[in-house]
């Protein structure tokens, strides 16, 4: 039997903008799941940002020194 991994994915748009206002990601969805945590990039189709330890995602980002913005 094949295992599954359970996620959600958050219906808000965000981007992904780098400190010195670059736009990273245009468009993407944050996905969180069982001891994983992503950023995917809805016009490329991947993740560009991965995390398997929950609530790390946002550490690893900072390290990229880029931020994650809510857009309409």
């Amino acid at each position: 039997m094949k295992s599954t991994i359970k996620y959600r994915i958050e219906e808000t748009l965000v981007q992904v903008i780098h400190d010195d206002g670059e736009v990273v990601v245009k468009r993407a969805v944050w996905v969180e799941g069982e001891g994983l945590c992503a950023i995917y990039d809805l016009d490329e189709n991947w993740f560009p940002y991965v995390c398997t330890l929950s609530g790390d995602l946002g550490h690893m980002l900072a390290t990229h020194c880029v931020n994650v913005v809510e857009i309409n």
